[in-house]
């Protein structure tokens, strides 16, 4: 009787010793954390200045060529090329912006020598005659639309 129940009790005692798959999946737990971080911000107040585009009598014509590599790193988009070309044209001919662009923007060949090439048309802007922003340019800018804005004298007495 004593090795029935010291066998029975070894077989009670090696069975709670292991472990079922149940246990396992049981017993995972999924764990995400999250913390914040501090983002440097700008606590400097700039008082907004315009000025004036001086455009060129000149018509400017510029090709630019892209590789279907190129392309793809600028993620297939329309728009994202013809900011690089707008880029590449002031670039060239040092000036800040290209003022009335005009595009055109084609794939040129079916092969693997096949490139893209965008076009562009326009004339030669340069920013002059930089000065504050005043009441009267947010007048204009109120009445074409352009931003919502109120324009506040930080240098007038307010009393």
């Amino acid at each position: 009787m004593k090795k029935l129940l010291l066998s029975l009790a070894t077989v009670l005692m090696m069975s709670a010793c292991g472990t079922s798959n149940y246990d396992i999946i049981s017993s995972y737990q999924e764990q995400d954390s999250e913390a914040r971080k501090l983002e440097t911000v700008a606590t400097a107040i700039i008082r907004p200045v315009v000025g004036d585009v001086q455009v060129g009598s000149e018509k400017i014509e510029d090709k630019w060529k892209f590789t279907e590599k190129q392309y793809a790193n600028l993620g297939y988009d329309l728009q994202s090329v013809q900011n690089r070309g707008l880029y590449l044209s002031a670039k060239k001919h040092n000036a800040d912006m290209i003022v009335a662009p005009i595009f055109n923007f084609e794939r040129i060949g079916e092969d693997e020598n096949a490139y893209y090439e965008l076009s562009i048309t326009g004339y030669l802007g340069n920013f002059t005659n930089w000065k504050p922003m005043e009441a009267k340019d947010s007048t204009w800018m109120r009445a074409n639309k352009l931003y919502n804005v109120k324009v506040v004298d930080p240098y007038k007495d307010n009393k």
